[in-house]
């Protein structure tokens, strides 16, 4: 790798993130794409997102993967393709890249993302698995034989990563995350206020509105289409109806922990109980729901420093680390035999 840049890619099922490994230059864009007439790309990245909900008809625009999994390959090596071109047009040269690897996949969903990479014009790919990645990104000695516990909430899963000697020893990913608390709030101003709204609505209620337990008392304004008019309306909502919404995601979060506890060695688990249970993840910054969750699951859990870029710090501190570097693996051995 010597005189090869080397960037690091944490692929989010709402947001790619991108760095080089001495983190002087960061790509952070939305997971999107637009398409006109189904074949002539117009946006990828922000830009995409912000044609979401207001396309034309002849106007596609949408995330290629969809509850942490690929939903469109071709689309997801288009969004991955320009987006490393404007990270790398400076250097002239084809980087090599570690990227995160997305937890319990199939068998079909391992051949579209070895295909996807496959695709990429990159010199070499190495893998990680995003709970190691994770893992690292808050200080965690993830090479020792303790057992450590991470759960990233993100907008469309929520990956539960127990790590212990460098690898994910048990790992399961749900679809639950900020994408299952927007719904819950769209049905919300459905059934209470006979308004629908958009997913963007929704999530910048969540995002200003919502919390775990307590929180700030607001109302707030919003615009929508009302269900029997069909003509604009507005309606007046407490936070307290959006925080009641999330409810719902929340208490699936904290069965889905107990239930990969219940599933962890003895020895793993007594240093988990000792150690407590890391949160990662965007969502995560919902208020008090370290504490929310604590209480379902009566051990400790605690919020990190910087949640939405835990990932990708851990990417760094992996490219800038021979022997954490070992534990990468390539796109072949990630597959198998399933090529």
């Amino acid at each position: 790798m010597l005189f090869r840049k080397i960037c690091g890619i944490d692929l989010g099922n709402d947001t790619i993130k991108i760095a080089d490994k001495k983190k002087k230059r960061i790509i952070c864009e939305k997971n999107m794409i637009a398409i006109r007439n189904k074949s002539d790309v117009i946006a990828v990245g922000g830009k995409a997102y912000a044609i979401f909900e207001k396309a034309p008809a002849c106007v596609e625009a949408g995330s290629p993967m969809k509850n942490g999994s690929i939903a469109n390959g071709g689309n997801l090596e288009i969004v991955l393709s320009q987006l490393l071109k404007r990270f790398t047009h400076l250097l002239g040269r084809k980087p090599n890249i570690i990227i995160t690897v997305p937890m319990e996949l199939s068998e079909i969903e391992m051949r579209a993302f070895y295909k996807v990479l496959a695709g990429l014009k990159v010199h070499k790919v190495g893998l990680i698995e995003k709970g190691v990645a994770d893992a690292v990104g808050i200080g965690m000695p993830v090479l020792s034989q303790a057992g450590n516990m991470i759960v990233n909430i993100g907008s469309a899963t929520t990956g539960i990563s127990v790590v212990s000697e460098g690898k994910v020893i048990l790992g399961r990913q749900h679809t639950l995350g900020g994408d299952s608390m927007d719904e819950e709030i769209v049905t919300m101003l459905r059934r209470q206020h006979s308004l629908n709204i958009g997913k963007k609505t929704a999530e910048m209620l969540r995002v200003e509105m919502g919390y775990l337990l307590d929180g700030q008392k607001q109302m707030r304004k919003v615009y929508g289409i009302h269900t029997i008019s069909g003509l604009p309306r507005y309606a007046v909502v407490p936070s307290e109806d959006v925080s009641a919404a999330i409810n719902n995601t929340v208490d699936a979060i904290a069965d889905a922990i107990l239930a990969t506890l219940q599933r962890t060695p003895p020895q793993l688990l007594e240093n988990i109980r000792h150690n407590g249970i890391y949160l990662s993840g965007g969502v995560s910054l919902t208020p008090n729901i370290a504490y929310y969750l604590q209480e379902k699951t009566a051990i400790p859990i605690y919020n990190i420093p910087d949640p939405i870029f835990n990932t990708m710090n851990g990417l760094v501190e992996i490219m800038n680390d021979k022997e954490l570097r070992k534990l990468t693996f390539s796109p072949k051995d990630y597959v198998g035999n399933l090529i």
